[in-house]
């Protein structure tokens, strides 16, 4: 796929999401495959082939992390706004193994009381 046609697909697939419109693992999800885009991480012969296979792998691969970031009393959306934002801008040299290497992506702080 052209790189062009990739990345409509991606305004199509991945939009910005504000912490109110969505659960946090979505977002989360969501963010990172934005993060996996930017750094050319997604299309023909790389580590995700489409937009949304990164999704469907992200929320496979990390299940419990973004389990974690469920919360039955609901969001902080500026905590949640802090942790999408931290991830979109991951520098793309630095491994995301875990969203326990982004401090702001905390469930702690993501969760209200």
């Amino acid at each position: 796929m052209a790189p062009a046609a990739l990345e409509e697909e991606a305004e199509e697939s991945v939009k910005s999401v504000t912490p109110s419109e969505a659960a946090a693992p979505k977002a989360i999800a969501d963010a990172r495959c934005e993060r996996e885009l930017r750094c050319e991480n997604v299309g023909a012969g790389r580590k995700y082939s489409t937009v949304d296979d990164c999704r469907k792998t992200v929320q496979a691969d990390w299940q419990g992390d973004l389990s974690a970031r469920e919360c039955p009393k609901g969001i902080d959306n500026t905590a949640l706004s802090q942790c999408l934002e931290a991830i979109r801008t991951e520098d793309c040299g630095s491994p995301f193994d875990s969203l326990e290497r982004v401090v702001e992506c905390n469930a702690g702080d993501i969760c209200q009381d």
